[in-house]
């Protein structure tokens, strides 16, 4: 049998990436590569609201590889360079405008965002709902895919 060395398995879970955002109450937990789909989990905690605000998604938002990224010192916003694969599917969160409203600030709510499987070979890549967002925007830089440690194979 001619097996290649290092190929990368059909399907893994990268589980606590490393990566960058500016928003406290939102965790980034684990990425999941299968056969056709990347897959990226989340936890919320509801906001600094007295009644805990709302959450949801812009339709729009996509993930960016191959990055000519500014070091986040220098600025939050990358520069617009590389492919984007946008989102295809949201689950447990609505797609803005629409909202999901939290009762109070210690609610929790888990959702995925589904994107098409990113190439073979790459090594990071950025989540953006907003190209210029703010704190508020569940932008994420640099979420890195090649730490090992963190890799589980599936299948």
């Amino acid at each position: 049998m001619n097996k290649k060395i290092n190929q990368q398995p059909k399907a893994y879970i990268i589980s606590n990436p490393s990566h960058k955002n500016m928003d406290s109450t939102i965790q980034l937990l684990r990425i999941i590569i299968k056969d056709q789909e990347t897959k990226i989990d989340f936890g919320y905690q509801a906001g600094e609201y007295a009644d805990g605000g709302w959450i949801h998604i812009k339709p729009e938002t996509f993930i960016r590889t191959k990055q000519m990224m500014e070091t986040i010192e220098k600025s939050i916003h990358p520069k617009k360079e590389g492919t984007k694969y946008f989102l295809i599917k949201a689950t447990n969160i609505p797609y803005g405008p629409e909202k999901l409203h939290f009762n109070s600030t210690i609610e929790w709510r888990y959702f995925s965002l589904h994107f098409p499987r990113l190439p073979e070979g790459t090594r990071s890549f950025n989540l953006i709902e907003s190209e210029f967002g703010d704190k508020d925007e569940f932008n994420f830089y640099n979420i890195r895919l090649d730490e090992e440690e963190k890799i589980s194979m599936i299948y």
